[in-house]
């Protein structure tokens, strides 16, 4: 059956952000074939259709009911909800049963291999992923119906930094565990979104395809897991090909879980990249929601929590995530955004000899990753802390009343 492609996706490929750029052409990735061309554009049609399925009961059947039997089944499990009905009962019997390919012993590797990655891997996911990811205009469509300029970029980064911890918290990707609840409650999310923005008035289908779609989760997916320590090895850090393998086998488990169909799902972590490079071809097209929603991330720093000389400090905060923005994205990116064309990459320079020099003690001493992961997970969750103050990143917040209006 041929599906009407939306008018959103571009006629051939388009330029990718200059760091996923070197990097593609570093390992040997070519362009979509045109095959998978159209797969990019016939997928913004395509949303999560058992997450979907069970929204649309819940809603029916009422939410104040039905969110507290969902919530005790993603806590203990749906053999703990002896009275759930057969919708509920089906979509968690489904994402209890792990995949026969998972494995569990990868899994804590790649959740080691992230923790070590420290605040500057969760830097590039702030600064690269998500700053750079305002790129993709028809996400945009999405993302500003929802309320983000009210929100606010920083709490929105704080929710998913939140997730990010979870889903690479030491064996908490089993199910019940934090980092399996966060990652279907993001799923939830995602469905109350759908129904939601789909359901205006103003909302194009043929133009802009389905709210939170395949193609734009497979590119939100590799940008949150892939492209960290992607950036991070851009600053020095050293990971084993092992390891990268580990991180990508977790970004496909976690892909599963939050209903990201299995082609996008990396097998490898080259192959990883290679998704990331191919949905940012169909999906960077920067319009003027770039700029509205960009420009006010850049300043987010200037209200951030320092116990010590916080004026002075916020404002090199503001610098160092600025230079790390321009040193991926390059001088179009930057544009594009909004943003000075050029930004000395100061910072990145900078931590180049001192994370190398850590990585190489990681790797060559005794416990060195061990305790190299143990140090960035304490690092990651200070940065939380910055970012938060005395407050906290509950997943989901930035959208509640989303879900409340569903």
């Amino acid at each position: 059956m041929n599906v009407a492609i939306p008018t959103r996706h571009p006629d051939r490929p388009r330029a990718v952000p200059a760091g996923i750029g070197v990097a593609a052409v570093l390992l040997g990735l070519k362009p979509p074939t045109g095959k998978q061309w159209r797969s990019l554009g016939q997928n913004l049609t395509d949303g999560d259709e058992p997450m979907d399925r069970l929204v649309e009961w819940m809603c029916s059947e009422g939410l104040e009911r039905t969110r507290l039997l969902f919530d005790r089944a993603l806590t203990h499990g749906v053999d703990s909800v002896p009275e759930a009905p057969e919708p509920l009962r089906a979509f968690f019997v489904r994402v209890e049963a792990v995949p026969d390919w998972v494995d569990r012993d990868m899994l804590r590797r790649g959740q080691r291999a992230l923790r070590a990655g420290g605040s500057d891997g969760m830097y590039v996911a702030r600064d690269v992923s998500l700053l750079g990811g305002y790129q993709f205009s028809g996400f945009n469509k999405t993302l500003l119906r929802t309320g983000a300029l009210e929100k606010g970029s920083n709490a929105r980064f704080a929710e998913t930094n939140q997730w990010a911890l979870d889903v690479i918290t030491d064996g908490e990707l089993i199910p019940h565990g934090i980092g399996y609840q966060s990652t279907i409650r993001v799923r939830l999310i995602h469905a109350f979104v759908r129904r939601h923005v789909a359901a205006m008035a103003d909302w194009r289908a043929d133009e802009w395809g389905v709210p939170v779609n395949q193609t734009d989760m497979a590119a939100t997916l590799v940008g949150a897991l892939i492209a960290p320590p992607l950036g991070a090895m851009g600053m020095g850090l050293i990971t084993t090909p092992a390891d990268l393998n580990a991180i990508a086998h977790l970004t496909r488990y976690v892909g599963w879980l939050i209903g990201v169909e299995d082609e996008w799902l990396p097998r490898s972590f080259r192959d990883g990249i290679r998704v990331l490079f191919h949905t940012l071809t169909a999906l960077s097209n920067p319009d003027e929601s770039s700029k509205q929603l960009a420009m006010p991330m850049v300043d987010d720093p200037l209200k951030w929590h320092y116990r010590t000389m916080p004026g002075l400090r916020r404002r090199i905060a503001r610098s160092q995530h600025l230079s790390i923005t321009s040193g991926y994205l390059g001088p179009r990116g930057m544009r594009a955004l909004g943003l000075p064309a050029y930004v000395p990459p100061w910072y990145p320079l900078m931590r180049i000899p001192i994370i190398l020099a850590r990585s190489v003690a990681a790797v060559c001493l005794p416990g060195g990753r061990d305790r190299a992961a143990t140090r960035g997970a304490r690092r990651q969750k200070a940065f939380l802390r910055t970012i938060t103050g005395d407050g906290e990143a509950t997943i989901g917040n930035s959208a509640v009343y989303v879900s409340s209006a569903a």
